[in-house]
């Protein structure tokens, strides 16, 4: 790396340390020309908390792991730096020898007026430094010298980790939650991930795009009507921009503990001169997380982001305009909240002291459980709070007098503002970041759960090793969160035929991996039928039966539909012949590749292996070959199990790895690849319901219950730490507030599945 002084860049401590920062990351950014990272993947797998190296140095925040900042900074500072004193040609070599008067500065250790060298310690003394004694002074007191040295990098990554840890050991378990759990003891200095005034599409690359639809959609799933208008044209008039006015960003807005300098709120006039002017943008990622994880606490709101957006704002005496952070797309007015399936306690008509308590406790109950970098900067709410609840009507009331802040102590550090310049906060609720905690989306799925998926998601790159978690650009790291020894869920069982590692295996299995732990209980209680309650090598090619290659604990059906022959002869073709999930596409790893295809494939991997000479099947007559095969292998065989023997030799040889087999199954229920962060199955009872495909409206009369023993789920749950009460409860709730249990055959016999009934299907 070269570096581009000149005189001014010289003169003082300030100038030095912003130079040195712009060689550094020239644009901001790490440089990659002629560099290894020119040639490394893509920085994937982050999220809304963690950034990248040169947003470090912008001053957002570390990635997860303090090991590559820590690295990276100690390698690159130390190097450049030695290089820059000390080396051939360096500035220090210059000022000092071939030009000892070329830099000058002011020793800030000087005692006396006169410039006074004194022999015993040259350069103590004097008023003046010259040379590489200037130098010196300069690197000591700049960036690079004091910011880069001692404690700063490990204090930050301590501020930052204690955010971040919170997903790994929130007191409401986050690993059941598609969101990081809270986290009391994150330090105040810990900010929400990445400045962004606003989210311009212009600013944005494809796959950034990309990721906000991802999550936008996401939030339209669980608000049909509600929060449609996630974009929006942002434009403030050009007159705003002519000297001597000032546009400030977020009249209100900033966490107590995390102000600003109001030189730093200052929106750029280039932003509002930008081409075109009306220019698009999105509303604030942490905005779009945080009614997310509203959401999946079981709270819905109802409101709108645009609310103020239009400008009839007026200049103060000073010449200065104060915009609202709905102008950025920041804020969302509240005018109802309640939970899912209740009705809600609407705000927008205008209502009693006592309504608007309703609301607005609920809201802060929830808000207690949002992880710190999700916590809003500032609630407005009704006026009439700047009385008897301390709130300063000037925005700054703390935690010594604001009521709400005493008896909910996690909102330390949000701001209350009870406006008394009008009455527009009596029928909502006002919500807001400012544009130093707005974030910004850096890698697919959201926020991430801690218990998510290990993989990058690049299918043509290696993948982590089942049992660790890969970090785009740091490394592979032990994954300590299961308690089940990884060895039996990354054990590939070929050849190990009809071994079964257990109940308990498979529940930590999944509950570790791709489920809430009481899904994962349900389901360990199905495996009981369909593979005697963890065989990994269980597989069934009956295609008389409908089992186009059942495979594994789960028995996923890889069907693909369009030919069926029933045990009595009968033949039906064609596309109204249904298949089940093996046009779904599956990820498949054995620790160093991976391999990503539909599981029609997966199946028959090994055609030409166990039928030399023949052509593999094709999506279109993949039934039918099979078929013919499973018949086949009967005959000359002379039973079902001769066949098996034979055929599972078809099959790709990673699907044997437990761990596979649990992503395969989330893939079954959600028809989705599994993507870093990604979301478990059933971590509450509106989502609890996911087990449709074993059985439910195709096997009478009981659904998914027949030939199921609740004790079955309850032992593995209770063995897990919890009780059965508890599991009955929840069972109970998804009957009652999944739309999805609606008309299913399960839902009339639940009550008495619970109650130990053995119902057996026909």
């Amino acid at each position: 790396m070269s570096f581009s002084f000149n005189n001014a860049a010289l003169s003082d401590s300030a100038s030095f340390a912003t130079s040195l920062h712009a060689d550094f990351f020239p644009g901001g950014k790490t440089p990659v020309k002629n560099t290894s990272a020119s040639i490394s993947r893509p920085m994937v797998g982050q999220t809304l908390s963690t950034r990248t190296l040169s947003d470090v140095i912008n001053g957002d925040a570390f990635f997860r792991s303090p090991k590559y900042a820590i690295a990276a900074m100690s390698r690159g500072v130390s190097s450049s730096l030695n290089t820059l004193i000390t080396g051939s040609g360096s500035i220090a070599t210059a000022g000092t020898v071939e030009n000892p008067d070329y830099v000058t500065v002011n020793n800030p250790e000087s005692q006396g007026e006169d410039e006074i060298t004194l022999a015993s310690n040259e350069g103590v003394g004097t008023v003046k430094l010259t040379g590489g004694n200037a130098i010196n002074r300069i690197v000591a007191n700049s960036l690079a010298g004091k910011n880069f040295s001692g404690s700063f990098v490990s204090n930050s990554v301590a501020n930052l980790q204690q955010m971040n840890v919170g997903n790994y050991s929130g007191r409401d378990g986050g690993n059941d939650s598609t969101s990081s759990s809270n986290d009391k003891t994150a330090s105040a200095e810990s900010q929400s991930g990445g400045f962004r005034n606003v989210a311009f599409f212009s600013e944005m690359t494809e796959e950034e795009k990309g990721w906000y639809q991802e999550r936008i959609a996401l939030l339209r799933s669980k608000y049909p009507s509600t929060f449609l208008s996630t974009s929006f044209k942002f434009d403030i008039p050009n007159e705003f921009a002519r000297e001597g006015v000032t546009v400030y960003n977020g009249e209100d807005t900033y966490f107590p503990d995390a102000k600003v300098n109001i030189s730093q709120r200052v929106i750029s006039k280039d932003i509002i001169l930008q081409n075109p002017t009306d220019a698009n943008a999105y509303v604030a990622p942490a905005l779009i997380e945080l009614l997310l994880h509203l959401h999946e606490q079981g709270i819905v709101l109802s409101g709108g982001f645009d609310s103020g957006r239009q400008w009839g704002m007026d200049l103060n005496e000073k010449n200065e305009l104060w915009m609202s952070d709905h102008s950025s797309g920041r804020a969302v007015d509240i005018s109802s909240v309640g939970k899912i399936n209740k009705d809600p306690i609407k705000l927008n008509g205008g209502v009693t002291r006592e309504i608007y308590d309703g609301a607005l406790y609920m809201l802060l109950d929830a808000l207690v459980e949002v992880p710190r970098y999700l916590l809003p900067d500032l609630m407005c709410v009704h006026q009439d709070y700047a009385i008897g609840y301390g709130i300063d009507q000037s925005g700054n009331g703390d935690a010594s007098t604001c009521a709400f802040k005493i008896s909910r102590p996690e909102l330390e550090y949000v701001n209350f503002f009870a406006d008394n310049r009008d009455n527009n906060h009596r029928n909502h609720i006002h919500l807001s970041f400012s544009g130093m905690r707005a974030g910004k989306y850096t890698g697919p799925g959201g926020i991430m759960n801690a218990a998510g998926i290990i993989y990058d998601d690049y299918s043509n790159e290696t993948a982590s090793p089942p049992g660790t978690i890969y970090i785009p650009g740091i490394g592979t790291f032990p994954d300590t969160r299961a308690t089940t020894p990884s060895s039996i869920l990354t054990t590939n069982y070929y050849g190990r035929w009809g071994e079964n590692i257990g109940q308990d295996a498979v529940y930590e299995l999944l509950r570790t991996t791709v489920c809430g732990k009481e899904t994962a209980a349900i389901m360990t209680a199905i495996t009981v039928r369909e593979s005697g309650g963890g065989c990994p090598t269980s597989c069934n090619p009956n295609t008389l039966s409908g089992d186009f290659m059942s495979l594994g604990i789960f028995q996923i059906n890889m069907s693909v539909g369009k030919f069926r022959e029933y045990r009595n002869g009968t033949i039906k073709r064609g596309s109204s012949v249904s298949g089940a999930h093996g046009t779904k596409i599956y990820e498949l790893t054995d620790g160093t590749t991976k391999e990503r295809m539909q599981g029609w494939q997966l199946a028959s991997k090994n055609w030409t292996t166990v039928y030399p000479g023949e052509q593999p099947p094709t999506i279109d007559n993949y039934n039918e070959k099979l078929n013919e095969k499973y018949k086949l292998e009967v005959f000359y065989r002379g039973s079902h199990n001769g066949a098996v023997e034979k055929l599972r030799e078809l099959v790709d040889r990673r699907v044997w790895i437990p761990l596979n087999q649990a992503y395969m199954f989330w893939t079954l229920v959600t028809g989705q690849t599994p993507y870093y962060g990604f979301p478990k199955l059933g971590p509450t009872p509106e989502t609890g319901y996911v087990f449709a495909a074993w059985g439910d409206n195709y096997k009478d009369p009981y659904g998914w219950l027949g030939s199921v023993k609740f004790e079955d789920a309850a032992r593995v749950y209770v063995n897990g730490g919890g009780t059965e009460a508890a599991l009955k409860k929840w069972v109970k709730d998804v009957y009652s507030l999944s739309a999805s249990t609606q008309g299913q055959n399960s839902a009339a016999y639940i009550d008495r599945w619970l109650s130990g009934e053995y119902l057996e299907n026909d």
